[in-house]
């Protein structure tokens, strides 16, 4: 609380005002008088307003206040914490005076304990304790209310709205008014001044008081009447006017400002209503009539219906917490108007004038004795006899009925003892002063109302809490996301038959007994250890002989043979915070090694679309970031569409389609040395131990791009092996030299031609020699002439002698076998560039005319897809895999949580590299531009090792991936403790649904025995899907 008689060393907060307000100083208000304090920075005609402003940020809330067209902006009043945010710390320092009070009330043969200390109950008692919790709280709040007026009888009557299906409302309003009283002329003492007066005696000088005067000065002073008039009221559905007092008053006080007579406050002011719907809480009470004379609460909570998830997790404890809540909010605005509000005007009335005394009584003080009145809102559990439990199963570690109304009788002691206090403390409520004990009990009970609140809400969270204790101590440690992830990976293997087992991707680049030329995986970053872990996916195999094509020019398709895995990845989100959001595609090459990387998407039943490629060689290592994009489910996407006109429906349905087709993600890997062995018409295995070899084709394929026409074996077929090694390793040293002679004709050429600009420069720099001493020769030759007895003017036939004499100057200077070299230079820049430097352009025009002669003799471009191609009509369409997982997620995803999920690449990649066989690993990444100049390699590589599609690709890997996303709403252990759901059976459900769509088998060929009895129990749909498929294939 601000003391009133101290400044505070504070700047003024910003506040944003109507036109009028001249807000924003950042004088200290320490150095300020009492008067400056009200008014400063601010217009005469708002220093009322202006110091309400001032004086609300002094006390740190606004409240409500006047704008300059007359509305309100609203009550800034503190929502309450989230009952979801449990700290168990906080909630046992707020009940732990409350517990004390407990053990006063109850005999000491009884030590009921916290919820969260008693172990000894079943799940059972945890629903009975959220339904103790909430009846008291009722019965609770009701003590409080009738205290603000709601008597038996009023309560009656609202009830029996109520029964008749009409709303009750609880409605605090309030009237401001500041009205003129007199105007008086008064005397106010000014400073005390004193005359002394000296004398001269001699060398002394004595002095004496001579005159003691003082200053009176004459103001006048206007007095102003300050009241409030506030009611508390309830009404019945939207009649207002038909209202019921609860309860009400005006009181007023007089203060005086001097200096002017400008109104500081608006002569009527009308506060916005703050209300509160009572209706739920009247339809919980039981009112005893003539039979029954006792009034009970009689919530209750219906554990039959599907909304019932937990004790905390449903429909009547909603309800409830909605409730408490909203009367948390309104006591608390009910409070916040006479702690803060109309404590603002008192201290105005400090700041501006004389004041009464009854103004110097803090309602802040009022707020701190709520924490003195005993709340019976406490999630409690009784110990019970071990010996008794077992006699009786039924008996319950809840509180009696007879104890809840010991508890109720002290909260209503308590209130009744702070009642008499506040008498003795503050004017009677017939006094007529601004504020009396009517105001301040009013503050109290509404705090503790706010309390009892606060209470409920923290008790019902504390079995969550317990819940979520249990757990934790049932196993061990709090559960993350890499946790589970580990778990899954475990428990597939128990689920599933050996064959269709859930597989790491984690695939060698090798042929049949080789050794690895290098490893491919995808792995997702462990959030626990850092460290990466590949991903778990449902492999199957395709066999297909159907040839598949990789278009890599516009003009050149070239055919891919060789192995095709489909995978499907499930992945699962937990409150949006997935563990695989750190997802890596990582390709790693071995020593004297290498293999080609091409990513791209599926474009049909035999094409493959290529986006990104790069070569791996020699222990490089590339990092290639996994974007992943979550589609909406089927179910999301019917009802989004279903109040769509038709041909929207068609155009949402068509680009759906193209998304699903276009989420089909492919990885293939390409083995180098096989396929460089079939364009040179080397044997199978002939490069294997031939390292240099290798290396130097590769050279020279990738950075001069040589036709591999000039390298290849074209000798007899019956040569031996090495001898064919020999000759294709002469073709390859002979273009090594002839590159070699090529580079070392270029680098004289170049210097031929810096030294030919040297001396043309040279050259001109003579010339302007030339000029210069031309012009200087001349001009002292005239001199001299000038100078002599003889001398005669100069004459146009005197011009040639002058340039005669000039050009034997300029000879003098420059030699004339550099003149000559000058000519000689010309003469060979005029011959051209040397055939020798001319090589290598040749060689480009060679390849691109043999490619263009390929073309033109077979009539098509080289590996085009014949338009009769059976591929087309008989190969495995992976692009139809993501539709029928969209069916399949239709027909059995009743939570409507699998997403199909497209993967993308990233835009920065990382590559680790060696520059020399021992220099350390390096580092860098690969921007778009780099990617692009990677990508124009290896298919420029391809190009030539495929002989621009005549060849085809025998030794390569093919990866199809399709993903889902089963996205929970909440993290694990929320998903457990709040949704009563366990996640292992939802990943097991939507791991199977995939399974079984990807391997066209019903479930129960996939699982292990004695799993198919136990998906009976909680997904008896999984054991119907396929099943017909299954029986006839079975009497095939």
């Amino acid at each position: 609380p601000l003391d009133v008689g101290s400044p505070r060393r504070q700047r003024l907060l910003p506040v944003h005002s109507p036109p009028g307000y001249l807000l924003g100083t950042k004088r200290s208000l320490a150095s300020t008088t009492e008067e400056q304090k009200c008014c400063l920075g601010m217009s005469r005609q708002r220093r009322g307003h202006a110091f309400l402003l001032v004086a609300l940020a002094l006390t740190g809330g606004l409240g409500h206040l006047p704008t300059a067209g007359g509305s309100v902006l609203p009550n800034q009043v503190v929502p309450p914490r989230s009952i979801s945010d449990f700290n168990e710390h906080i909630f046992r320092r707020k009940v732990s005076s409350a517990l004390a009070a407990v053990s006063r009330i109850l005999d000491n043969t009884r030590s009921p304990r916290l919820n969260l200390d008693h172990e000894d109950h079943s799940y059972d008692d945890k629903f009975s304790l959220a339904e103790f919790l909430t009846n008291i709280a009722l019965a609770a709040s009701l003590n409080a209310l009738d205290r603000l007026g709601l008597d038996e009888s009023k309560l009656s009557e609202l009830k029996s709205a109520v029964d008749q299906h009409q709303s009750v409302t609880l409605r605090f309003s309030a009237t401001e008014t500041c009205r003129f009283v007199d105007e008086k002329e008064v005397e106010i003492e000014g400073r005390q001044y004193e005359t002394y007066e000296t004398t001269e005696k001699g060398d002394i000088i004595e002095e004496k008081k001579a005159t003691r005067s003082r200053v009176v000065n004459k103001v006048k002073e206007y007095h102003w009447s300050f009241g409030v008039d506030y009611e508390l009221i309830a009404y019945i559905g939207n009649d207002n006017a038909n209202k019921m007092l609860l309860k009400g008053r005006s009181g007023s006080t007089e203060f005086a400002i001097s200096g002017n007579k400008n109104r500081p406050r608006p002569e009527v002011y009308t506060l916005p209503s703050r209300e509160v719907d009572i209706t739920w809480y009247l339809k919980q009470l039981h009112l005893g009539g003539d039979d029954d004379a006792q009034n009970t609460c009689q919530f209750s909570i219906d554990r039959g219906t599907e909304d019932c998830l937990t004790p905390r997790r449903n429909s009547a404890v909603i309800d409830a917490e909605k409730f408490f809540m909203s009367l948390r909010q309104w006591s608390d605005g009910v409070s916040s108007y006479f702690t803060r509000e109309l404590r603002s005007r008192l201290l105005m009335t400090v700041g501006r004038g004389k004041y009464s005394s009854e103004q110097t009584h803090d309602l802040i003080r009022v707020e701190s004795m709520k924490d003195t009145l005993f709340i019976p809102v406490l999630p409690l559990f009784q110990p019970t006899d071990e010996g008794e439990v077992n006699k009786t199963k039924s008996l319950s570690p809840l509180l009696s009925s007879a104890d809840t109304t010991l508890f109720l009788n002290e909260q209503c002691r308590s209130i009744d003892a702070k009642f008499v206090e506040l008498l003795d403390t503050f004017p009677t409520a017939n006094e007529g002063t601004l504020v009396s004990s009517e105001e301040a009990g009013l503050t109290l009970v509404a705090k503790h109302c706010s309390s009892i609140c606060e209470f409920f809400c923290d008790g019902i969270a504390s079995i969550e809490g317990m819940l979520r204790s249990q757990l934790t101590r049932a196993v061990g440690k709090e559960i993350s996301t890499s946790d589970f992830d580990e778990f899954l990976r475990f428990y597939y293997g128990k689920l599933f038959k050996e064959p269709y087992v859930p597989e790491p991707f984690v695939y060698s680049v090798r042929r049949p007994d080789h050794y690895p030329d290098g490893t491919l995986s995808i792995e997702a970053k462990d959030a626990g250890a850092g460290l990466p872990v590949p991903i778990v996916t449902t492999t199957r195999k395709i066999e297909d002989s159907t040839p598949m094509y990789l278009p890599i020019s516009a003009a050149t398709t070239i055919e891919i043979k060789g192995d095709r895995y489909l995978h499907a990845w499930v992945r699962h989100d937990f409150g949006g915070s997935s563990y695989n959001s750190g997802v890596n595609l990582v390709a790693r090459a071995r020593q004297f090694s290498s293999f080609m990387l091409v990513i791209g998407t599926i474009s049909g039943p035999g094409g493959f679309n290529t986006q990104d490629a790069i070569i791996l060689q020699n222990k490089d290592e590339i990092l290639i970031p996994l974007l992943m994009e979550q589609l909406p489910t089927p179910k999301e996407f019917k009802d989004a569409i279903e109040s769509l006109s038709p041909e929207q429906q068609r155009f949402a349905k068509a680009f759906r389609d193209m998304q699903l087709s276009t989420s089909v993600f492919g990885i293939l890997t390409i083995q180098l040395k096989p396929q460089l062995e079939a364009v040179l018409g080397l044997p199978h295995d002939s490069l294997t131990k031939e390292i240099r070899l290798t290396q130097d084709l590769l050279s020279l394929f990738v950075k001069y791009q040589i036709p591999s026409d000039l390298l290849s074996f074209d000798g007899n077929e019956d040569t031996s092996v090495a001898e064919k090694i020999n000759a294709v390793r002469s073709h390859v040293t002979s273009l090594q030299e002839m590159i070699e002679d090529a580079k070392k004709s270029e680098l004289e050429e170049e210097k031929r031609k810096a030294d030919m600009a040297k001396r043309q420069r040279l050259e001109e720099d003579v010339m302007e020699a030339e000029e210069d001493v031309v012009e200087r020769g001349y001009v002292k030759a005239m001199g001299r002439r000038l100078n002599r007895a003889d001398a005669v003017p100069l004459t146009e036939h005197a011009r040639p002698q002058m340039m005669m004499a000039a050009s034997v100057v300029a000879d003098e200077m420059v030699s004339t076998s550099g003149i000559q070299e000058f000519g000689e230079m010309r003469m060979m820049a005029a011959q051209g560039v040397p055939e020798e430097a001319t090589h290598l352009r040749a060689q480009k025009d060679v390849h691109r005319t043999s490619a263009k002669t390929l073309t033109t003799e077979q009539g098509k471009p080289p590996g085009t897809v014949p338009a009769s191609s059976p591929g087309h009509g008989n190969a495995f369409d992976f692009t139809q895999v993501p539709k029928q997982l969209d069916q399949s997620f239709e027909e059995l995803d009743d939570a409507a949580a699998l997403e199909p999920t497209k993967i993308r690449t990233g835009d920065a990649w990382t590559k680790k590299y060696h520059a020399t066989l021992l220099t350390p690993q390096a580092t860098k990444s690969l921007g778009k531009d780099e990617q692009k100049e990677e990508k124009h390699q290896a298919l420029d590589l391809l190009d030539a090792l495929c002989k621009s599609g005549a060849l085809p690709l025998q030794y390569t890997d093919l990866h199809v991936m399709v993903a889902a996303t089963h996205s929970f709403d909440k993290s694990i252990v929320d998903t457990v403790i709040q949704d009563n759901t366990n996640p292992i059976e939802k990943m097991e459900k939507s791991l199977l649904i995939v399974s079984s769509t990807i391997n066209d088998l019903p479930v129960t060929e996939l699982v292990s025995e004695g799993r198919a009895e136990l998906l009976g129990h909680h997904s008896p749909a999984l054991l119907e899907f396929k099943k017909d498929e299954g029986e006839a294939r079975t009497t095939e």
